[in-house]
């Protein structure tokens, strides 16, 4: 198969400087670019060797690098340090890229440089204001505890290392709800809420925690705040525990903003509540209740309004309840209330007089006037609940329902309520998908993709799999809605990268009959630059050969974030990944978008394959692709190849490569190291 030299179109869209140079090191193209980082002309270095621009230990390595190339036959990636003309250090990014001649014989390299000094310079000295202030943490005497976005422990002053009982050598990295929980303990988990709210939220907290070191240990004056996403690459938080200031036993464990209840109080009375449903046959009602445009008021005003808005609603709310009722604010502008020996039809009630005072209410600030609303799940309290944490859930997951049927209204729980179920369902899988990111318990797998009239080396599709527990592996088919869903798609996608990435790197003498591993990359990634910055950090610092790698898109992800995918692809093409187009066909534009995305694949969508031996429209719709795809020098992939009739339909037709149940049945990823 003959070799093609990198198309031009891609080399002036790279932001590096462009140098083409002979086997033996002689440069015979320098652009203005080069000019510029290196400070010397063209007519200055054409013809002189490449190495005089290299310190003496990097000038050894020149010669052995494109001997390398030569002979590996591929793209390489690598750093190196250069002297500019004035005697400065540069530190170089380097991408060395095989020209071929007519034949397919290498005659020289291409190779684009894209200058590192300042981001390096900028990385020492935030390096250093970093351990600046360590040192000034270190200094404090209560103790000082900063997480990352996740809620991970980053940094650990002297003070909080004697607290906890524990270097930060040792549980650096850990979630902090592993260490430390709400006052009363009973909920881990409530650390994180509260560490979300804050770096959400953008204020401080004073929440009393306790070290979970014993049932003995005192509860400690704590103040959560949130460390600016200025100066660092995602937002965190700062915990100060003022040691030697406990709260004294029997402290009211309120809402500090609103006064009212906290989550903690509401958790005991609930488990109080539920003890006598079950001893006692008694029923009660819990509410969830989640405000309506609540965020507009606060990325309008500011959190310091929105914390009026909170103060006004808790009176509202308060007016509709007896005194007997508890109300307590669960975090930001979510509350609950506890309704004692009270049947659905009165707590329905009061529920929908609650909606309706809070709709009648306009919140005015600076001459601006606000409407804000309510969802309210109601739950009956009773003996088929097991514990409060379902309890929980069922009702957050009814305040959703109500959300979903327009809002400012309640949803009550019942057994048959198939939506919530469903709701509760994905809720569940998203706290085992966090666990299996957190602990690494997803495995890869792999599917073959094999070619039908050409030989070419071996095509895979990475899959994800999890663990059962019992031997199995379930498909992400059953999982990645809720990821969806609940926006943790791009955090997998990461994960899936970088572990292929790094199989990649470790296997990088034995794969050379692997041609293309394909990766599937969601919607939400597309459209997330933070994913783009994430993978281009990664690329550069993981020296594997990404000539192999493949990053699958569907079609509707490409479409819906055009623009998006258009960068992110453009970006990924100058380390040499490819591209496929997934579902292609599913798509009411298929063929009027194709022109505006620059990949390299058609995966044909399954609805087209499966019964195209007998399906006349699939058949012609499956011809149209193939010509379309041959006129643009696309190659086709047909999925949901299970039978020899409908592969030997394909293969006629002219279609590139088949994957399915036919000839390979997906394995783990090392499977692929057998030719």
């Amino acid at each position: 198969m003959m070799k093609s030299n990198p198309p031009l179109e891609i080399i002036k869209c790279s932001r590096g400087a462009h140098i083409r140079k002979t086997l033996d090191g002689i440069i015979t193209s320098w652009d203005q670019r080069a000019e510029d980082m290196f400070g010397y002309s063209s007519l200055e270095v054409i013809g002189q060797p490449f190495s005089a621009l290299c310190t003496q230990e990097q000038q050894a390595q020149e010669k052995s690098r494109l001997n390398k190339m030569r002979e590996s036959r591929c793209i390489m990636h690598f750093e190196t340090e250069h002297v500019h003309k004035n005697g400065s250090m540069l530190l170089i990014l380097n991408t060395l890229t095989p020209l071929w001649d007519l034949l397919g014989n290498i005659i020289g390299a291409s190779r684009v440089v894209h200058d590192l000094t300042e981001n390096n310079r900028i990385r020492q000295a935030l390096f250093m204001e970093q351990q600046r202030w360590h040192a000034m943490l270190s200094a404090v005497r209560d103790a000082v505890i900063t997480t990352d976005q996740r809620g991970h422990i980053e940094f650990l002053n002297a003070a909080a290392e004697r607290l906890l009982g524990q270097g930060l050598s040792r549980i650096g990295g850990q979630p902090l709800r592993h260490f430390i929980s709400l006052a009363d303990g009973s909920l881990q988990a409530g650390i994180d809420e509260a560490l979300d709210i804050s770096m959400r939220e953008m204020r401080s907290l004073d929440i009393p925690l306790r070290v979970l070191a014993g049932h003995a240990s005192p509860i400690l004056k704590s103040t959560i705040s949130p460390l600016s996403p200025e100066g660092r690459q995602t937002p965190g938080t700062i915990i100060v525990l003022q040691e030697g200031q406990a709260l004294a036993p029997g402290q009211p464990e309120l809402d500090p903003l609103t006064g009212i209840h906290n989550r903690t109080t509401l958790e005991t009375r609930l488990q109080a509540a539920l003890a006598s449903a079950h001893t006692q046959g008694e029923q009660h009602m819990f509410m969830y209740l989640d405000l309506d445009q609540f965020k507009i008021v606060n990325d309008t005003c500011g959190h310091a309004v929105g914390d009026a808005l909170l103060k006004q609603i808790v009176s509202i709310i308060r007016g509709c309840l007896s005194t007997d009722a508890l109300l307590a604010r669960l975090g930001g502008d979510e509350f609950a209330i506890l309704l004692l020996c009270c049947d659905s039809d009165a707590a329905g009630k009061i529920a929908d007089d609650i909606c309706n005072r809070i709709e009648a209410f306009r919140f005015a600030h600076e001459q601006k006037r606000f409407h804000v609303s309510a969802s309210i799940g109601l739950v009956r309290i009773d003996h088929q609940w097991q514990d409060i944490s379902a309890l929980l859930q069922i009702a957050n997951a009814a305040c959703y329902t109500a959300k979903q049927e327009g809002r400012n209204r309640t949803h009550l729980y019942r057994d048959t309520d198939f939506a919530i179920k469903k709701h509760h369902e994905e809720i569940q899988w998203v706290n085992r998908l966090e666990l299996a990111l957190e602990e690494n318990r997803f495995s890869l797998y792999c599917q073959r993709i094999l070619p039908l009239n050409e030989n070419s080396g071996i095509h895979g599709e990475i899959l994800l799999r999890l663990p059962d527990g019992n031997g199995g592996m379930i498909p992400a088919g059953a999982f990645m809605p809720a990821a969806e869903r609940f926006h943790i798609t791009s955090r997998i996608d990461r994960w899936v990268t970088k572990r292929v990435l790094h199989w990649l790197m470790q296997h990088e003498h034995v794969i050379d009959h692997i041609d293309v591993l394909s990766v599937n990359i969601s919607g939400q990634s597309i459209g997330d630059r933070a994913f783009h910055d994430y993978m281009l950090e990664l690329i550069v610092s993981t020296p594997a050969t990404y000539s192999k790698l493949c990053f699958e898109i569907t079609e509707t992800a490409a479409i819906t974030n055009l623009a998006d995918a258009n960068s992110f692809i453009a970006s990924m093409r100058r380390f040499g990944i490819r591209f496929s187009l997934d579902d292609f066909g599913s798509g009411v534009s298929s063929f009027g978008h194709l022109k505006n995305l620059d990949v390299d694949y058609l995966k044909i969508d399954g609805q087209f394959i499966r019964a195209i031996d007998s399906n006349v429209i699939d058949q012609a719709m499956v011809r149209c692709i193939c010509e379309i795809a041959n006129g643009t020098g696309l190659k086709t992939i047909a999925e949901y190849v299970e039978t020899v009739e409908v592969e030997n339909l394909l293969r006629g037709m002219g279609i590139h490569y088949t994957q399915g149940y036919l000839r390979h049945k997906p394995a783990p990823l090392d499977e692929m190291l057998k030719p």
